[in-house]
């Protein structure tokens, strides 16, 4: 099964992160702009859910819609991620609902995607929170544990700063903030 390994750090300065990264020849592809309506199960914030628990998400990427369904391993570092296309995301929506599920963030952002050494790397500009940079590895339960010590090889040749880590996925930032959390 997928898992996806990944850090992210908050950064005040991308235009020096595209330098830096410039240098060791990597280079960005066009930006995108993803816009994520993200659903839990109803009644709850963030901080209800138990270990395991799903994660749904719509997103909304050039026109296409994409699902995803995220359970956490172990915390925001290690998940399991399954997804599938959908032709009709209001329906799907309606979908969830109906399963008791409940839309409780929007999460808009452009992403500008590069590779490193077998990583993602995506400058994310959020709306409402500022810039980040997400480092990730897909992993297979075999090899978690290498990929990780990989993964934070990979972050520090990037120079990225472990005080500047950030432990909470964008939707649950944002919801945080919009609740006066």
């Amino acid at each position: 099964m997928r898992r996806e390994l990944e850090l992210k750090f908050s950064i005040s300065d991308d235009k020096q992160f595209i330098d830096t990264l410039g240098m060791k020849k990597v280079v960005f592809e066009n930006p995108i702009t993803q816009k994520d309506l993200i659903f839990i199960r109803t009644g709850y914030g963030f901080c209800d859910l138990k270990g395991g628990e799903p994660v749904i998400r719509i997103r909304e990427q050039e026109g296409k819609y994409v699902t995803t369904l995220k359970k956490y391993v172990r915390g925001i570092t290690d998940r399991i991620e399954v997804e599938c296309e959908i032709l009709d995301a209001k329906s799907f929506q309606k979908y969830l609902e109906l399963l008791d599920l409940e839309l409780v963030v929007t999460v808009k952002k452009t992403r500008e995607r590069a590779y490193y050494k077998n990583a993602v790397v995506c400058l994310d500009y959020v709306e409402g929170l500022g810039n980040f940079v997400e480092v990730e590895i897909v992993s297979d339960e075999c090899n978690a544990e290498d990929d990780m010590k990989r993964l934070n090889e990979i972050v520090n040749e990037l120079g990225l700063n472990e005080k500047n880590i950030v432990e909470m996925p964008y939707d649950e930032m944002l919801f945080n903030k919009e609740r006066g959390m």
